[in-house]
């Protein structure tokens, strides 16, 4: 799922067949489900040429009244491998649908650049249903994160908003970590920070593993920069 450079960061069709049989409320998980689980995601230019890694670890998996929340570590490491920042945040399952949190999408990196502002961050949470079809239309959302430094007049305000958000299609994916049925979601994104960008993602999310793919282009649809799943333990 990146400010302004969105790194905005795919699901098995295998279980589909099953879905019908499920109570409405069953909630699919698309995210790494197993405590200890570890991913590795390398990012990549539009050329193809490398620019860092993300180590994902699942810190806590907890169940309650047939609700899941997923505590995620995310460390992001530049291209010569040096570490950039660390960060956590929640995923959830709830009332049968999975949930994306918008805040998952400022990286350690764009945090780390303000690491001396008191940082205020709002954002609304994403929505993945258990039972996707191709073209549903799927709420939009909105991130809001401010920055303030102690004794100064003086901070920022970025706004990200992602809008036309939809479910493309289920389809088969091929990534280095394997071969998956995935969903695959797509959206526009405009950011504003002193300057307003527009581009548009598409994101391949995968059951019990979470993202596999995901791609960001400009507004005339030239890719920029995508990330593969390298390998999951």
């Amino acid at each position: 799922m990146i400010i302004p450079k969105t790194k905005i960061v795919a699901l098995p069709l295998s279980a589909m067949l099953m879905l019908g049989f499920m109570p409405a409320d069953t909630c699919n998980v698309y995210a790494p489900a197993k405590k200890d689980m570890q991913l590795e995601y390398r990012n990549f230019s539009a050329k193809d040429k490398p620019e860092g890694t993300t180590r994902m670890k699942v810190l806590d998996v907890k169940e309650s009244g047939g609700n899941t929340t997923i505590q995620v570590q995310s460390e992001v490491f530049d291209k010569k491998d040096k570490p950039v920042g660390t960060s956590t945040y929640e995923l959830r399952c709830e009332g049968g649908s999975f949930y994306l949190d918008m805040q998952s999408m400022v990286s350690s990196e764009q945090k780390a650049a303000f690491k001396d502002m008191k940082l205020d961050i709002q954002a609304d949470k994403l929505e993945i249903p258990s039972e996707p079809t191709a073209g549903q239309q799927l709420k939009d959302g909105t991130l809001q994160m401010k920055g303030a430094q102690e004794g100064s007049p003086f901070g920022f305000n970025l706004t990200m908003k992602i809008t036309n958000r939809k479910v493309a299609a289920i389809e088969s994916i091929t990534v280095p970590a394997g071969t998956y049925n995935a969903v695959k979601i797509t959206y526009d994104i405009e950011t504003k920070f002193m300057v307003t960008t527009r581009g548009k993602a598409a994101e391949w999310y995968v059951k019990d593993i979470g993202m596999v793919r995901s791609e960001f282009s400009d507004k005339n649809d030239k890719l920029q920069s995508y990330m593969t799943l390298q390998s999951v333990k």
